[in-house]
């Protein structure tokens, strides 16, 4: 199943304002943020399952550079207005969200969710869960992994060859 946002199609005939609203009230909606040393990315993903299948859509998604000059309060600002606007685009709140994940450009210790090293030097020790939930006002599930790992999982699922033994 390929599924294109209306507004993809409107941007074909020259329109390029926000007209996407999320009317699959029964489906669970997820948020996805790749930070890279380069760029940040926000994706809003729905979930559906049937008998036979489970099909996960991409709503939404939303690309900036990755704020690091300003620090972690410059990048965590910029993320979330990225985060509000995607969410107000789709005519959605954070409450909505069943959960989220997030990729870092780093190594993540998994009991601690703290960055043992990485790319972006202020991400390093600092209580990742305490800093997004407080910045992002978001009380749900929120999962840190290695974006690389991310990606690699990923593809394993969802890529080309996710049928293949």
């Amino acid at each position: 199943m390929i599924a294109i946002p209306i507004r993809e199609i409107l941007r074909v005939f020259g329109f390029s304002g926000p007209v996407f609203v999320y009317s699959g009230a029964m489906d669970p909606l997820y948020l996805g943020i790749d930070t890279g040393g380069t760029k940040t990315e926000v994706n809003l993903i729905t979930h559906s399952q049937d008998s036979d299948f489970s099909t996960y859509r991409i709503l939404d998604k939303r690309r900036i550079p990755t704020e690091r000059r300003s620090g972690l309060d410059g990048f965590l600002r910029e993320l979330k207005n990225l985060t509000l606007e995607i969410l107000t685009s789709a005519g959605v709140s954070m409450k909505n969200l069943q959960g989220m994940g997030i990729g870092l450009p780093g190594s993540i210790h998994p009991g601690q969710q703290r960055m043992v090293q990485g790319r972006i030097p202020f991400f390093k020790g600092i209580d990742l869960n305490q800093v997004f939930r407080t910045s992002l006002e978001f009380s749900g599930p929120l999962v840190f992994e290695n974006d690389a790992n991310c990606f690699a999982l990923a593809e394993a699922y969802f890529g080309l060859y996710r049928d293949w033994e």
